[in-house]
């Protein structure tokens, strides 16, 4: 019984998971700004920040996601945020896109605190590293 239950917890959790396509496809967690950057500027400032600012996982049986999906031939970027343990939840997106040199698009999803992550992501790419 506790088994069949166990399994029934995972496959509902399993389900509920998101992925990041999941997240875009909602345009009310979506915020755009532009930087007068480069595209792999604006990218290593957000890792870079990223990597100083947070710490290790949350739960002790999962793990934290953190993708970074770089394409330089394209002048695009997408970093993916979230964590792992039963299923995956993604709750941040980042897609950077570089339509003229010196130029980044910086498009931001988040379900939680939409307008103050966004704020946050702003103030990295613009060269605030700080951990606030």
């Amino acid at each position: 019984m506790s088994k069949l239950l166990a399994g029934l917890m995972v496959l509902l959790l399993s389900a509920c998971a998101s992925t990041p396509g999941g997240l875009r496809d909602d345009p009310s967690a979506l915020r755009s700004f532009e930087i007068k950057a480069g595209y792999q500027t604006v990218l290593k400032r957000l890792v870079d920040q990223h990597e100083s600012c947070t710490g290790g996982p949350l739960i002790p049986l999962g793990s934290y996601v953190f993708d970074v999906r770089n394409y330089p031939d394209l002048r695009v970027a997408s970093i993916a945020s979230g964590s792992s343990g039963f299923g995956t939840q993604i709750y941040l997106v980042i897609d950077l896109s570089e339509p003229s040199p010196g130029t980044t698009i910086v498009k931001v999803w988040s379900k939680i605190a939409t307008d103050r992550i966004a704020k946050e992501k702003q103030r990295v790419a613009e060269g605030d590293l700080s951990c606030n």
